[in-house]
Order: C-alpha cells, then sequence, then structure tokens
C-alpha cells in the first residue's frame, strides 16, 4: 500500500497512479517502490527480536545518539548510493512499465479508439512527406556553370637562325694569270689560255679581225701586236686609260655589256685609228666615193666621202663609220659613187 501525498488517499501496491485525484506515485530519495527492503529512518525498530543486553550495576545502556568516550558508536552500514546514470535508465524502465499496465487495464474500446487515431495520424504523415512538392522546401540553387579553362595559347618556336654562309670569294681571272713576274695584267709579248677569251671577245665588238694562223683562223693565246693593237682602241673609245695592257679594270669592261662596239669617227684620234682609216679611205677612193691619196687621217673629205656612200647604199648619212656601214663598205654588195 502506499498513501498519495496529494489527497491522502490509500492506493494499492499494484498501480502509480492514485484512485482518486489521479496523481502519479512519487518514489522516496532512494527510488523504491512500497514494499522494497531499504534502510529507514529508525535503524532499530522494536519488532525485530533485538535482546537487550544486560548491564552491570549502575551503569545504563547508551542511546543511539549518545556518544561514549570510551567507546565509539557503532552505526549500521549504509547502502551505497546508485549512479544518476543508473538511476535514470530505472526510472525509464519503471515509467514503461508502468505505461503499459495502465494500457492494459483500459477498455477495449479505448484502445481500439487509440490504436485508430494513431494509424490515422502516421497515415496523414505520409500522405503530407508524399504529396508535398519538393520545391516547396529549400529553393534549390543553380549551379553556376564553371567556365571552361581556356587554352593557353601556342607557343610559337623561334625561328631558327640559318647562319649566312660566308660568300665564296672567287679570284679574279687577272688575279691568276700565273705569270712568272707575278704580274696582274697582260702585255704584248705574253701567253695565255686567257689571251683567246679576250681576242674572241674583242672580234665580236669589231676592234679586230680573226687570227690565222698556219691557214687556221682561230683565236690564239699569244698576245701579239694585233691584240695590243684592238685593246688600245677599245680603251680610247670606252674611256679607258689606253695603254693596250688588259688588267682587271679593261677586262671587265670588255665583258660587260656596256661595252661600246667599235667604229671611226672624225671626232676620234687619227693615230690611234691610222691603219683603219687609211684602209676605210682606199676602198672609199676604189668605189669613186674619195678622190684624194689615203692620208690617215679621218678629215672632212674622209667624213663627207662616207656620208655619200651611206646615202648611196640606204643608211643612215651621219658620216660616222660604224659596224654596219664598215660591214656593207668591204662587202661585194656595195655600190658605187656612179
Amino acid at each position: 500500500m502506499w498513501i498519495c501525498l496529494h489527497c491522502g488517499s490509500e492506493n494499492s501496491d499494484e498501480t502509480v497512479f492514485c484512485s482518486e485525484c489521479g496523481q502519479e506515485y512519487v518514489p522516496d530519495e532512494a527510488d523504491t517502490m512500497p514494499g522494497d527492503d531499504a534502510y529507514q529512518d529508525d535503524p532499530y525498530p522494536e519488532d525485530d527480536g533485538f535482546v537487550e543486553p544486560e548491564l552491570p550495576q549502575g551503569q545504563e545502556m547508551p542511546t543511539f545518539y549518545e556518544e561514549d568516550p570510551a567507546e565509539p558508536v557503532v552505526r549500521p552500514a549504509k547502502k551505497k548510493k546508485k549512479s544518476k546514470f543508473k538511476k535514470v535508465v530505472r526510472k525509464t524502465v519503471k515509467r514503461i512499465r508502468r505505461f503499459g499496465r495502465n494500457v492494459a487495464e483500459l477498455p477495449s474500446r479505448t484502445l481500439l479508439i487509440l490504436g485508430g487515431s494513431i494509424a490515422l495520424i502516421l497515415v496523414v504523415i505520409i500522405l503530407l512527406v508524399v504529396l508535398i512538392p519538393k520545391s516547396s522546401g529549400t529553393p534549390k540553387v543553380e549551379e553556376t556553370p564553371v567556365p571552361e579553362a581556356t587554352a593557353e595559347p601556342e607557343v610559337t618556336p623561334e625561328p631558327e637562325i640559318t647562319p649566312t654562309p660566308e660568300p665564296v670569294v672567287t679570284p679574279h681571272p687577272m688575279e691568276s694569270l700565273n705569270l712568272e713576274d707575278g704580274r696582274t695584267y697582260l702585255k704584248e709579248g705574253d701567253s695565255a689560255p686567257i689571251v683567246a677569251t679576250i681576242q674572241q671577245r674583242l672580234i665580236d665588238l669589231g676592234y679586230m679581225d680573226m687570227p690565222v694562223v698556219d691557214g687556221v683562223a682561230a683565236p690564239t693565246e699569244k698576245y701579239g701586236k694585233a691584240t695590243k693593237a684592238a685593246v688600245r682602241k677599245f680603251q680610247y673609245i670606252n674611256n679607258i686609260s689606253v695603254d693596250g695592257c688588259v688588267g682587271p679594270t679593261t677586262y671587265d669592261v670588255i665583258f660587260s655589256d656596256t661595252a661600246k662596239a667599235y667604229q671611226l669617227s672624225g671626232a676620234y684620234d687619227s693615230s690611234i685609228f691610222e691603219d683603219d682609216i687609211i684602209k676605210m679611205q682606199n676602198r672609199l677612193i676604189e668605189l669613186g666615193y674619195l678622190s684624194d691619196i689615203a692620208n690617215g687621217k679621218f678629215d672632212d673629205a674622209t667624213v663627207a666621202a662616207v656620208r655619200a656612200f651611206q646615202e648611196k647604199n640606204g643608211l643612215s648619212a651621219d658620216g660616222v663609220a660604224g659596224a654596219q656601214t664598215l660591214e656593207l663598205l668591204y662587202s661585194t654588195s656595195a655600190l658605187k659613187a656612179s
């Protein structure tokens, strides 16, 4: 039995709620139910069968609360208090048991209604979870697209610098004559293979006739009088110092594209072209264009004779005996004056 502290009514140990006011039973500090063995306020109850011992005459039994200075007071050992965790677990278990017993005492109709209400609540919760759209919750944060990594620019390799080969210096033809005295120019009396090349070029420009050696007309390697005379004429007409020798300067002009061809003119120094003038005068006398004797001078009479020949043969009458005039003058097709 236990007494309700709220209304004072007695209740059975089988229930934890007061039958009058419904107040829940609250255990004492030892956390025990009515009927459990526990340490009571009175450690020596009267009906525990204790026999008071006989004491010597004149000596009284000391009370529990009196202290004998000669002998210490003996007290019963107290139970060790349980840990807080164990108390919480024990209380929880007891409350579950109490709740189970109280539910078992309810009528079946009440249990049915209670079970149906719980089932209905669960169904409503399930429907809410299923039917509520997910978008109603936390708004979905759109992911910001991560920009694609920009490709690193291709590094253009530096062009390889090909070293410019040093130009090969070709020695001048006049520097490789291999003459005995080491000269780099040709003069009368020299012999070298390059002389034949120079003669052929002077023949092409009209400065000399083809040499004939042993009945063979061909350039020779001999730098003779005819070659020297042709070189002097070439130097005069092309404004080069007249010395009759072929050095690097004369050689370069002879084989250049600007080399002037041979011609006879009254403006030239007759002493350089004397033999050629005499030869031309004799041909003009033969054809009847000149009545005087050949004197080797390109005088006014000679200029008039050349002009008359050109007019008679359909050439430009300028009084200068160029390559075309000389070629026609010495040909068999030249027309006579009368």
